[in-house]
């Protein structure tokens, strides 16, 4: 499949049009963007495939798929600054330098 987003600008969601009665600690819902695909005819008829046996429109599989991609992208990254964290860290495994051939001999 060959997948070509087109840019798209979205303002944000402003509190000044809220009642007073919100809470400014509520949280805000995600803002939703519209993209524009283009895909080739057998790329399409692949994805509606998939979007039938899913359950799912062709719009909604892609958006669950990338979705999941970013998931699993920032997951990845939270484990590897936390491993990184660890290396730097370092572990306490006991070990002291061994005597030297000297030491050993001075006894």
């Amino acid at each position: 499949m060959n997948f070509s987003a087109v840019p798209f600008s979205a303002t944000p969601l402003s509190t000044e049009s809220l009642p007073n009665q919100v809470s400014a600690r509520k949280p805000v819902p995600a803002m939703k963007a519209n993209i524009t695909r283009k895909l080739d005819a057998d790329g399409l008829r692949e994805a509606r495939l998939l979007a039938v046996e899913e359950g799912l429109s062709v719009s909604a599989l892609l958006a669950a798929k990338l979705d999941e991609i970013v998931r699993r992208r920032n997951g990845c990254d939270r484990a590897w600054k936390r491993a990184v964290a660890r290396l730097r860290k370092g572990l306490d495994l006991g070990w002291t330098r061994p005597r030297s051939r000297d030491e050993l001999h001075e006894q």
